[in-house]
């Protein structure tokens, strides 16, 4: 399934700028190769790569910088106030959702029919944002269904099948009850929906402009920002703070390089106020910049059928791996990932060291007595996927060796992008790297990645998981509901489905002229917050 086959791709683009343990509130860029150049007060210079893209469905929402991107486009029905911030030596996403676009999202007892009130905002070409544009912009983000993370989320809402399978013209779950009114139904309970609408990847687009196709070319934003100015080969754009809006930059400029390297060395020469920085950089360079915990999670699928139908044969093979080694040769700005669930989350524990059990503690003596008991003919041979690329054939060499030293034979097949989508949905014996990106700061919101027909599939072993969080998702206290999901969370570590390896991060510097910069869980920015002086 391509949304999980997009995470695949996305490690190598993260570990290219450079992922995140880090924050920032008002930080500045360090090297002293800033130029002594005077640029407009008030105006923010941010980096995108290859072209501005302000299509949310063709956004990696691994990237920052296109997160931000769609941020300051486009509205949404809710938003997090703030970025991340620091507590006892973790970054965490402390916020509740608050109320942008929307009044009033009033659920039903049971979450699953939610009524939408929208408040008076227009587009930035004085048009009334109305239940209609938010109903169209819902229903272009799930038309791809499970080939993209936003209509991933949105399979929950009722006629989503039907809608995705083509057989209905629309989605019957959304309905308009008035310009200011929506009803949206779900086919089960979902209290983070407020916390999914605060995503960047659901800002509400124009009507018109979703059933033209032309977004930013038709001009009409819901953001804070209207366009001023597009190049005609989309590397630049301008935008300017829309009448009425008192908080922010007075202007904004995205600058597309053709790889983050060359947008870090734009901003090195004052070019730019802020930038990642890439993979590689030397650690004199790291001095002022902020290292950021990300949305992005990193496992290896484990094989789950033939031989390795058993969990406690792919427990075995675990041992063999020692994921924090791998995490160091392959991604150089990371944290350990000793759960499925990332630090920086609402009720996320602080000490993950005693969730993961066997399965994060390598043991090769341990492991290979298992599989040398449970296999006395031999261990099969273990077949490993992988794209390929720089960041995934240093996993794959990692494996290979400690398997090999284990005696274990191994088959590598390393596949071109167009492969690995047309294998997206087979489920087979191999090991394979994938994991998730997070559009909810919610223990749920990866747990689901779980119930997806992606390759890691909890179902295939469990067919009561599913159903386990739908009735954890049913829960109205938010304690319990936190307490459940963190036995959730053991139950699927116990099946061995995969190998916890690393949370990325981000590693970021911002100039000078910056204040207020505070980036969220996702890659985006409270931009109101954030303030531009001069050099």
């Amino acid at each position: 399934m391509r949304a999980a086959i997009s995470v695949v791709l996305l490690v190598g683009a993260a570990c290219t700028t450079g992922g995140g343990d880090g924050q920032s509130g008002s930080p500045s860029a360090g090297g002293g190769e800033q130029s002594a150049r005077v640029v407009e007060t008030g105006v923010l210079r941010l980096p995108v790569t290859a072209e501005v893209v302000v299509d949310p469905l063709a956004v990696v929402a691994s990237d920052p910088a296109a997160m931000l991107t769609l941020d300051v486009l486009y509205d949404g029905l809710t938003s997090f106030p703030g970025g991340l911030v620091e507590r006892d030596g973790q970054w965490v996403q402390p916020d509740e959702p608050v109320m942008n676009l929307a009044r009033a999202m009033e659920p039903s007892a049971d979450n699953r029919v939610w009524t939408i009130q929208l408040a008076d905002r227009t587009f930035s070409d004085g048009s009334p944002i109305r239940a209609a544009d938010v109903k169209a912009s819902l229903e272009y983000l799930a038309r791809p269904g499970p080939s993209s993370l936003a209509g991933t989320r949105l399979s929950i809402v009722q006629g989503s099948p039907e809608f995705v399978g083509r057989t209905a013209d629309e989605l019957t779950g959304v309905r308009v009850v008035d310009d200011q009114t929506l009803e949206l139904t779900l086919s089960e309970p979902y209290p983070d929906l407020p916390a999914l609408f605060a995503s960047p990847l659901f800002g509400v687009l124009p009507a018109r402009v979703v059933d033209t196709g032309f977004f930013l070319w038709d001009r009409m934003t819901s953001g804070s920002y209207e366009v001023v100015e597009v190049s005609d080969d989309r590397r630049q754009l301008r935008l300017a703070r829309r009448a009425g809006v008192q908080d922010g930059p007075d202007l904004i400029e995205f600058h597309a390089f053709d790889d983050w390297p060359a947008a870090y060395e734009a901003f090195r020469r004052g070019e730019l106020d802020w930038s990642p920085v890439p993979t590689g950089v030397g650690a004199e360079e790291h001095d002022g910049s902020w290292l950021v915990p990300s949305n992005v999670v990193v496992w290896l699928v484990l094989p789950m059928t033939g031989a390795f139908s058993d969990p406690a044969a792919r427990t075995a093979l675990a041992q063999l791996i020692d994921a924090e080694q791998v995490r160091e040769r392959a991604f150089a700005d990371s944290r350990a990932l000793l759960g499925l669930v990332p630090v920086g989350l609402a009720g996320d524990r602080v000490d993950q060291s005693d969730v993961c059990g066997a399965l994060c503690n390598p043991n090769p003596s341990a492991g290979a007595a298992v599989l040398n008991q449970r296999f006395p003919s031999g261990v099969p041979e273990i077949q490993i996927t992988a794209l390929d690329d720089p960041t995934q054939r240093a996993v794959v060499d990692e494996v290979v060796r400690m398997l090999g030293e284990a005696g274990i034979r191994t088959n590598v097949q390393l596949l071109t992008i167009d492969e690995f989508f047309e294998r997206a949905d087979r489920v087979d014996a191999g090991l394979k790297l994938s994991g998730a990106v997070g559009l909810v700061p919610s223990q749920d919101d990866y747990l689901s990645t779980f119930l997806q027909n992606d390759g890691v599939v909890a179902s295939l072993v469990d067919p009561s998981v599913g159903e386990s969080l739908r009735s954890v998702r049913a829960v109205t206290d938010q304690r319990e509901r936190s307490t459940r999901c963190a036995e959730l969370e053991a139950r699927l570590l116990a099946q061995a489905l995969v190998l916890p390896i690393a949370q990325l991060e981000l590693r970021h510097q911002v100039s000078e002229r910056v204040s207020g910069w505070a980036l969220r869980l996702d890659g985006s920015v409270a931009i109101e917050k954030v303030s531009v002086g001069e050099n």
